[in-house]
């Protein structure tokens, strides 16, 4: 979808788009840093954030100009909403939509989180270098859960022990 855009724009941003109501898998830092390693061969590729509305960022960076990919119907539907809803806030939004190519389709993040979920094999949804990091950022969490498992045990040891 990134390429596709490249061919249409000089300057793409992919943005991460925090929202408040939900409780992402990885923190911010990570999925930016995610970002940043797929798309870091890209030229003329920006990696940002943004904590709010998607037209409020497209006002700050001087764009009328949203791409969104759609995997189906399902999407489509969705993201039609979202555009409606945004022409009030900002009238001279241009939404261009790109359908996913087959292959892309079932990958969501999603699918992304079972798959690490039920220990399977998550490698083959996620851009080379991303699953390195991916890798690493779970090791992290694992090793900082064995040292959480480790201190309960201890003051529960201190609990008990009088």
């Amino acid at each position: 979808m990134v390429k596709r855009a490249l061919d249409e724009f000089e300057k793409v941003y992919v943005v991460l788009m925090v929202n408040p109501n939900k409780t992402p898998y990885f923190s911010k830092e990570e999925r930016l840093e995610f970002l940043r390693i797929a798309f870091s061969d890209f030229e003329g590729v920006v990696v940002d954030s943004h904590d709010g509305y998607a037209v409020d960022y497209l006002k700050k960076v001087g764009t009328p100009y949203y791409v969104r990919g759609i995997r189906s119907d399902a999407d489509y539907v969705y993201e039609k909403k979202n555009e409606d809803l945004s022409l009030t806030i900002y009238p001279d939004l241009k939404t261009i939509y790109y359908k996913a190519q087959k292959t892309d389709r079932l990958v969501s993040s999603t699918a992304v989180r079972m798959a690490i979920d039920a220990g399977e094999d998550y490698k083959k949804t996620l851009p080379n270098g991303v699953y390195d990091a991916v890798s690493k950022a779970l090791e992290k969490r694992k090793q900082a859960s064995i040292g959480v498992d480790a201190c309960m045990k201890f003051f529960k040891g201190l609990l008990f022990s009088s």
